[in-house]
Formats: C-alpha cells, sequence, structure tokens
C-alpha cells in the first residue's frame, strides 16, 4: 500500500536529504517496497477527512461515511471486492465502528473549515431577521463579508435582487427605511 505523500520522504531519503528539520510529514519513506518488494511501512490511507464525510482505508478495509442524515455507511474489502460492489457495513458493525473511531480521532486534530466556521455565524444571526417576501425589494451590501460592522450608509451602491437572494438578509421596511444591517 502506497499513497502519494510517501513520494517526497522516499525521493529524500534516496537523494541522502535529511526531512529531520521539515514540518511534520504524513508520508513514509517506501523505498524497500518499490525496489526490494518488502511489505509496505503503511498501513492506512486517508482518503479524507470531512466534517460531513470521510473515506478512510486500513489494510483491506475502506469505509466510506457520509454524516448528513441520513448518514450512511458502507464498508468494503478491496482484496475480495476490488470493484466495491459489495458493502459489508451491516456484517461487520465491529469494523465500522472501528474505522469511524480512527476518521473522528483524525477530525479532532484538523481545523474547522473557515468557510463553515463563517457560515455557520452567519446563519445564526439569519435566523434571527424577518424573512423577505417574494415582491419586496431587498437591498444587498456586496461588501458585507469584508466589513460585516459597517452600517448601511457605507454602501450607496447597494443593489436591488430578488427575493430569493434576498432571505439571507433583512428586507427593506414598509415605511422606506434602508435595509438594516445583519
Amino acid at each position: 500500500m502506497i499513497h502519494v505523500v510517501d513520494m517526497y520522504p522516499t525521493l529524500a531519503a534516496l537523494a541522502g536529504a535529511s526531512t529531520a528539520k521539515a514540518k511534520s510529514l504524513d508520508g513514509l519513506n517506501v523505498w524497500s517496497a518499490l525496489k526490494e518488494g518488502k511489505p509496505s511501512p503503511r498501513s492506512e490511507i486517508i482518503y479524507n477527512v470531512e466534517p460531513f464525510r470521510a473515506g478512510i482505508r486500513e489494510g483491506d478495509w475502506k469505509l466510506i461515511w457520509r454524516t448528513p442524515l441520513p448518514s450512511a455507511a458502507e464498508l468494503f474489502n478491496l482484496g475480495q471486492d476490488p470493484s466495491e460492489k459489495n458493502n459489508l457495513a451491516a456484517q461487520n458493525p465491529e469494523k465500522v465502528a472501528e474505522l469511524q473511531k480512527r476518521a473522528n480521532e483524525l477530525a479532532a486534530t484538523m481545523v474547522k473549515p473557515l468557510l463553515l466556521e463563517t457560515e455557520f455565524k452567519a446563519m445564526l444571526r439569519r435566523l434571527g431577521m424577518p424573512p423577505a417576501l417574494p415582491g419586496e425589494e431587498c437591498e444587498l451590501y456586496p461588501n458585507y463579508l469584508i466589513n460585516p460592522e459597517a452600517s448601511a450608509h457605507s454602501y450607496p451602491q447597494a443593489e436591488k435582487i430578488s427575493w430569493l437572494y434576498c432571505r439571507c438578509f433583512r428586507r427593506r421596511a414598509r415605511s422606506g427605511r434602508s435595509v438594516l444591517d445583519l
């Protein structure tokens, strides 16, 4: 088992370069596996670990885990089923739990994606706003994401957009006042 992240440490070792001063590497030196046919020092491959899904392989077992509802776990034995046609998750719940635990361990060490953090904060602010209804005009402040503390008066170039896009912003008050900032 070899992963693309193994290229750097393998080539560095071949060139006689040290990786001691480098940041922590995910890759391993796999030269003996390539040259001499020895077993690979790698026992797992992380395909991805994200807030809503993960893909991890340990030995012949590969787990694909989707966490948004309805959650789904697919487990394949790549040694017996390289085409991934037979989901073995129901027959091997302990292996699913083991690989899910490993995915959670890896996720705990990761930095949360900035986009999700920003969007969740914005969504919480939007939850307290009245809806923008069809037929009502709404103003969008294009630079809002850059400077959310700025007032509506900072955006004289505000665009009028359709109600569909206004659901994220406060609607224009019937009295004709400007849009309230989030």
